[in-house]
């Protein structure tokens, strides 16, 4: 039989959060460093080019509607990598 993560009564998988709370700060700050790291070697210079064609059609009104939605995304993990950076102390 297996086991069921324990959950809030919400119902959210509680695991990853009482794994974290767990760790001492320094280790809290090496795991989100990880994280961090992680997603910079993801976004880095290999999506500049794309980022940049997204934002011109933008400001000339001319993406489709699913680049709006891939622009759209990308500004939301930007903001949210700004975030745990800064939540970090890593800004």
């Amino acid at each position: 039989m297996i086991a069921r993560a324990p959950a809030s009564p919400r119902g959210v998988d509680v695991t990853l959060i009482r794994w974290m709370l767990s760790l001492s700060s320094e280790e809290r700050l090496a795991v989100l460093q990880g994280f961090v790291d992680s997603v910079a070697d993801v976004v880095g210079n290999d999506l500049s080019p794309r980022v940049d064609e997204l934002a011109r059609k933008s400001s000339d009104g001319l993406l489709a509607p699913e680049e709006r939605q891939e622009y759209a995304e990308i500004a939301r993990l930007n903001d949210l990598l700004s975030r745990v950076k800064l939540q970090a102390g890593l800004a």
